[in-house]
């Protein structure tokens, strides 16, 4: 009993801010399992952690942010954003996964959360490249802080890419992965800040 309490406590500690493979936005990705990513900025002193865990269709993660950012930019000092997602279609021939989920749940960045709905779809099997281990396409809309978002995310070889623009912001990253995409290090451009990181998962 009491490591399944320990369980759920840690189920309900974790929720997704950042996206699993792209830098800010959410994907309708699912997978079973926990991954933790930590990101510095060298020159501001910024850091960005996040911790996210998932089951059956369901995630929840727990991020903080420690971003000397103006008051009338978009993210705010010195934050931790709990957040949650649940994948209503999985991801099956050529229908795309579909998830819902709410962003900033105790209301951080707004005066209410985000709720939101997302597509993801991997059309890397539509390409005759033998190096292209990924290429998955993002779309979305927020009532609130994403407003519509949309997103790349692409694998050749061990190295990998993505692009995100949404309401306030367009972002980047790059990097190489490595065990079979089970560690990413590389940089990401966010907010107009520089990070450099690396992230972890590991899959049940």
């Amino acid at each position: 009993m009491k490591k399944l309490s320990l369980l759920l406590f840690f189920l309900i500690l974790t929720s997704i801010v950042y996206a699993k493979d792209l830098v800010y936005i959410p994907t309708a990705v699912s997978t079973d399992g926990v991954s933790a990513s930590f990101d510095y900025d060298c020159k501001d002193k910024n850091h960005i952690f996040n911790l996210v865990g998932g089951y059956n269709g369901f995630e929840v993660s727990f991020t903080n942010y420690n971003n000397e950012f103006d008051a009338d930019k978009f993210m705010p000092q010195s934050k931790s954003l709990v957040s949650g997602q649940w994948q209503i279609i999985p991801e099956l021939g050529p229908v795309p996964a579909v998830a819902v989920g709410v962003k900033d749940l105790c209301s951080k960045l707004n005066k209410t959360p985000a709720f939101y709905a997302v597509a993801t779809k991997d059309i890397s099997d539509y390409i005759t490249w033998d190096l292209l281990e990924k290429l998955s396409l993002t779309a979305g809309v927020s009532h609130q802080s994403l407003g519509i978002f949309g997103g790349v995310d692409a694998q050749v070889g061990i190295f990998y890419g993505t692009f995100e623009a949404y309401k306030k912001d367009c972002n980047v990253s790059c990097g190489v992965t490595f065990l079979d995409d089970m560690i990413r290090v590389g940089y990401k451009r966010f907010n107009k800040n520089n990070y450099i990181g690396a992230k972890v998962s590991v899959t049940f």
